[in-house]
């Protein structure tokens, strides 16, 4: 399309009317798990897209259980007036509008429930816990194929009932150590919250506070596209004689 916007592999049957005008389009990819449904309107084309059980390329991570889009072709502008993904064993909802002009171009909002939250920003299953908040996204690329590559995003989360795979905070308080140590385990906790950016480099992960039975800790973590983190966080015990926060500090890979 114009838009620069297409799905490979999909057929189906194109609508006329009496007077041999085009009315609708509609077309469905080989296994039918995804459908494409079209119709002229003053200016552009209307679209709705559904999938069941859709993967956006063979070799894709990403299985989502259903996705629905809506939205208008509009010259060179593709209006997501409603998108829908049900995926990560939670629910995204947002808009979005995708731009073809001298180059690709993406921005947007998105509210997000899941419970596999690691997956979802590429990070793996170290992070457990009901995750939700909401993100502001865009990206502009040389390409559509580089688009996703090039995503900024920028919000807030909350995550509950969680654990933090391989950081155990209170274990390194209680070490009270000069030098670093080597740690296992993890940190679980009633609730994690935070800001989050997203870079084509990096997750931040900014005014953390989280509380974990007698501990709370508030600071920063940031986890590179190789997954590496580094970050400090500020660590504080109740109900022990010594109140003052220890200062943690978080350095390796993830794993």
């Amino acid at each position: 399309s114009s838009s620069g916007l297409g799905v490979d592999e999909m057929k189906g049957e194109f609508g006329l009317s009496t007077d041999g005008l085009l009315q609708s389009v509609s077309l469905h990819s080989p296994d039918r798990n995804l459908q494409l449904e079209a119709r002229p309107i003053a200016g552009g084309v209307a679209i709705q897209l559904e999938g069941l059980g859709w993967r956006p390329a063979p070799q894709s991570p990403y299985l989502m259980d259903s996705l629905t889009v809506k939205g208008e072709i509009l010259g060179n502008a593709f209006v997501i007036e409603r998108m829908e993904l049900r995926i990560f064993g939670g629910l995204a909802e947002g808009t979005a509008i995708l731009r073809a002009e001298r180059q690709p171009a993406l921005a947007g909002e998105m509210s997000f429930d899941a419970k596999r939250f690691g997956e979802a920003f590429g990070i793996g299953g170290q992070f457990e816990g009901q995750a939700a908040g909401r993100l502001k996204f865009s990206a502009t690329a040389e390409s559509w194929q580089t688009l996703l590559l090039a995503l900024y995003a920028d919000g807030e989360f909350t995550m509950d009932r969680g654990v933090l795979g391989g950081i155990d905070l209170p274990e390194a308080v209680r070490r009270v150590s000069s030098t670093p140590a080597t740690l296992g385990g993890g940190t679980r906790f009633e609730q994690l919250s935070g800001a989050i950016r997203l870079t084509p480099t990096a997750y931040r992960f900014s005014r953390l506070v989280i509380n974990a039975g007698l501990m709370q800790s508030t600071g920063q973590l940031e986890i590179s596209r190789d997954l590496q983190i580094r970050g400090r966080m500020d660590v504080q015990m109740r109900g022990r004689a010594d109140h003052n926060a220890k200062s943690v500090s978080v350095n390796g890979p993830l794993k």
